[in-house]
């Protein structure tokens, strides 16, 4: 769990994380200078939801680059709390400009929830053993 003061404007950030889903160049949303030769990825969800004190980001995808998931929930985080404009997102995202991002949130609280192959690799899996 990460531990904010600062209180969180959640529809603030559910009208920001729109722009997200979709299948989009997430070069402003890594980290890693490597991982750029690709960066196109598929945001298939994306959710912000309260539980009690908590709030739970969600997101599936078909895959994420280094340090993706904690770009976008920094820069969620700095839309929340005010700091950045709701309408900010999207320009981050088609500027591929890391720097535009809100920071790298901490690891905090970070969970792989699964991990799901596409059939033909199950299928193939199933055959190894």
């Amino acid at each position: 769990v990460l531990h904010l003061r600062a209180h969180l404007n959640l529809a603030r950030i559910r009208r920001s994380a729109r722009p997200l889903v979709g299948e989009h160049d997430f070069a402003a949303f890594t980290t890693h200078a490597r991982s750029k030769d690709n960066t196109v990825r598929r945001v298939e969800e994306l959710s912000i939801r309260r539980n009690g004190e908590r709030v739970l980001v969600d997101i599936k995808g078909n895959g994420f680059l280094y340090n993706m998931v904690r770009a976008i929930v920094g820069t969620l985080l700095e839309v929340g709390r005010g700091t950045l404009p709701v309408e900010a997102m999207a320009g981050i995202l088609a500027s591929g400009d890391r720097r535009r991002a809100g920071p790298t949130a901490p690891a905090q609280g970070l969970c792989l929830m699964s991990v799901r192959y596409p059939n033909e690799l199950s299928a193939r899996e199933d055959s190894w053993r």
